[in-house]
């Protein structure tokens, strides 16, 4: 009995001088129809239970577009423990999507945004795995809208030939007080890049219908 008694000791003190490495415990409800709830465990002995999505980052998209069109944008994140993603994208520094996907680890999201003002946007992007894990912020990608889509496209139409109608629209600007054009860069036909729209591109847009002139210079690429 008392040599027992000393093994069970032994034992005890040996329990009690053992490291005991915490545990990391995640609990997730998930309501389904009919009153159903399928409850999610994870444990981390002595480890994290979730490692959470890599980080976050708009992937590829355009640095130079058109005012009230739209422009796509990728990120694509991975998840180590094969968690599903969602994302939420941002733009101009305030306004924020709803929650994106489930997206499998791995799997591109592709988000579309259009700007009706001209000048520098803003584009960022975050990711979250099924237990709410979230990452920060991306790094802002940056793209700059303008409204030149064809240069000689006076009345900004959007549409091929230029024609008559960007010669009236820019004839009645210049003699007649006519509306200013929408778009400064396509009303500057010669692409001189001096302000105002001035005789020398009335000049090159009516070489270019009647005389077989060159054609108006490319709109801005960067």
């Amino acid at each position: 009995m008392g040599s027992n008694t000393v093994q069970w000791r032994d034992y005890m003190q040996q329990s009690a001088a053992r490291e005991v490495v915490p545990l990391d415990l995640l609990i997730a409800t998930e309501w389904h129809a009919k009153g159903a709830i399928e409850i999610h465990v994870r444990i981390g002995n002595g480890v994290a239970a979730n490692e959470g999505p890599s980080a976050a980052a708009v992937d590829d998209g355009v640095t130079l577009g058109l005012d009230g069109v739209m422009h796509a944008f990728t990120s694509t994140v991975t998840d180590p423990d094969g968690n599903d993603v969602y994302y939420q994208w941002e733009i101009d520094g305030g306004q924020t999507t709803n929650w994106i996907g489930p997206y499998s680890s791995g799997e591109t999201c592709t988000q579309e945004f259009s700007w009706d003002e001209l000048g520098d946007k803003e584009v960022t992007v975050r990711a979250k795995d099924t237990w709410g894990y979230t990452t920060d912020w991306s790094t802002p990608w940056t793209i700059t809208i303008q409204c030149c889509a064809i240069r000689g496209d006076i009345d900004h139409s959007g549409e091929l030939p230029i024609d008559i109608g960007d010669l009236v629209y820019l004839v009645d600007y210049m003699f007649t007080a006519g509306p200013t054009p929408d778009c400064w860069d396509e009303g500057d036909v010669d692409a001189s890049g001096f302000e105002p729209i001035d005789i020398g591109d009335l000049v090159w847009l009516v070489d270019y219908m009647f005389t077989a002139g060159a054609e108006p210079p490319p709109c801005p690429t960067e």
